[in-house]
């Protein structure tokens, strides 16, 4: 109880560890609805976190100082600007969710994932999946179809890969569910 009177003062709450490590939390926007956590090991290193939500979408972003992590899910979801452009994402399209990974220390180092829902030909997403991994320099390794459900991974030399899942509602066949990943992560 004396935890929450002392936090409903406040604008940041500071947690001591065992070991000289502490963790910051950040209230004085909750009403906003955002959150900011921020973490120091003994050893200096900090990690933080943020959290936000308009009411209709919410992102979660990280970073350590080597690595940095975003994710956005909701209705008000857009394109990682790394995402190619030439991507064939249907006509009429809704995200559900993106994220983005890079390393900060590297440049290109990044992986982006989309997930979208869709009304059309599960088929011809497929092709359009293979045409653009081909006409970007990826090779196919890798195709399957399990119970309806269309896969496909491809690579561009050592570093680069592309993979995509085509899911179909069970009960209406032209809703898909789709996931995308692309990135270079070593």
């Amino acid at each position: 109880m004396l935890v929450m009177v002392f936090t409903i003062g406040c604008s940041s709450i500071t947690i001591p560890g065992e070991n000289g490590e502490e963790m910051e939390i950040d209230l004085s926007e909750t009403e906003d609805g955002n959150v900011d956590v921020s973490m120091k090991a003994s050893e200096g290193n900090e990690e933080s976190f943020e959290m936000s939500s308009d009411g209709e979408s919410a992102t979660i972003s990280s970073s350590d100082g080597e690595t940095s992590f975003s994710s956005q899910s909701g209705e008000n979801v857009s394109l990682p600007k790394s995402f190619p452009k030439d991507f064939p994402m249907p006509s009429g399209a809704e995200l559900i969710a993106v994220s983005e990974m890079n390393d900060l220390a590297r440049e290109g180092v990044e992986i982006d994932s989309v997930s979208y829902n869709f009304s059309g030909d599960i088929n011809k997403a497929m092709d359009d999946f293979k045409t653009f991994a081909e006409s970007n320099g990826y090779e196919i390794v890798a195709e399957t179809n399990i119970n309806g459900m269309l896969t496909i991974q491809a690579e561009k030399g050592e570093n680069e890969y592309f993979s995509g899942s085509l899911i179909p509602e069970a009960e209406d066949e032209t809703q898909i569910a789709a996931d995308v990943q692309i990135g270079s992560p070593n």
